[in-house]
């Protein structure tokens, strides 16, 4: 457990599930809960249940909790390693109210997996896909020092409207270089 000044990042349990069903009431689809073919498939609570309860290896990123303050489960975040390329990582965090990107915690929960991933990982570049209508995450990531790496167009269905997919990513040099200059 990590416990900040505006949150607590802990490891995701069971319990957290109906929380994290949360997400699929968006109203459109986040990229970051798209399955492997890239659809949307809305799981039920006890298929969530199962997959949070479930163990999961440390060096492939397991699912955290974010909480405010007050103990409320406010979002997730993760940060995943591919056993194919051991010094890259994708980057996920997921707000259950998109205004959150705005706050001090979503800076803070941000830092601490980017931390996670250059310092302690030694990764050396972190990617995140955002659908193109996941506008504050996208503000949130460019702020944060991401950069876009390009869309990809048209990769989902839904709603009556095709949606696109941007690809963002941040090198360790480049969070150094942003740190140095913070401090």
């Amino acid at each position: 457990m990590i416990s900040g000044t505006h949150c607590v990042i802990r490891s995701a349990d069971a319990d957290d599930a109906s929380a994290f069903l949360r997400l699929y009431e968006y109203g459109w689809p986040l990229a970051s809960l798209l399955d492997v073919k890239r659809e949307f498939i809305i799981p039920s609570l006890g298929e969530l249940r199962e997959v949070l309860g479930a163990k999961r290896e440390e060096s492939f990123g397991a699912l955290n909790a974010i909480e405010d303050i007050e103990g409320r489960i406010i979002g997730f975040c993760a940060l995943r390693m591919s056993p194919l390329h051991p010094f890259f990582g994708q980057f996920t965090l997921l707000f259950l109210a998109p205004e959150s990107f705005r706050l001090a915690l979503a800076e803070e929960a941000g830092q601490y997996l980017l931390e996670e991933a250059f310092l302690r990982r030694r990764l050396h570049k972190v990617v995140v896909q955002c659908m193109d209508c996941e506008d504050a995450q996208i503000g949130y990531l460019l702020a944060q020092g991401f950069t876009s790496d390009g869309n990809q167009r048209e990769v989902l269905y839904s709603g009556g409207n095709w949606l696109n997919m941007e690809s963002l990513s941040l090198f360790r040099a480049q969070w150094q270089a942003r740190m140095e200059v913070s401090a």
